[in-house]
């Protein structure tokens, strides 16, 4: 099991990681983290399309590339800015990530708690983003 070297771990801080299929080279999942989450998703035991696709990689005898794009963010903001910056620029299709990055998710519920108020809404309000 590949594990991060706790004194490379300590001085990583925030950061925007990309994964990236070796059969075709190109980046299918972007996400950000701290610690060892870049190596969080190959246990991952959940039914995602990103699940799917580091399994069928496996199953290919390669393994995923992980690419640590920017480290020693200094917040989780930034980190995150970076991730949404980094999947808008590139607009690559075939993304597995669930949402396109945290600024979008934070304007889509902007405006969805601005226009709550109407009537029709309502009834939708415990829903989450």
């Amino acid at each position: 099991m590949l594990q991060i070297p706790p004194e490379v771990e300590d001085n990583l801080g925030y950061y925007v990681y990309m994964y990236i299929d070796p059969r075709d080279d190109k980046p299918f999942y972007i996400g950000k983290g701290c610690g060892s989450r870049v190596l969080a998703h190959l246990s991952d035991e959940n039914e995602s399309e990103k699940k799917r696709h580091i399994d069928a990689i496996l199953d290919s005898g390669n393994e995923p590339l992980l690419y640590i794009v920017q480290h020693g963010i200094k917040n989780e903001e930034t980190a995150l800015r970076i991730e949404t910056a980094l999947i808008d620029c590139l607009k690559i299709g075939g993304l597995t990530n669930a949402v396109r990055g945290w600024v979008v998710r934070s304007m889509v519920w902007s405006v969805y708690q601005n226009i709550s108020t109407e009537p029709w809404l309502n009834q939708s309000k415990s829903r989450t983003l």
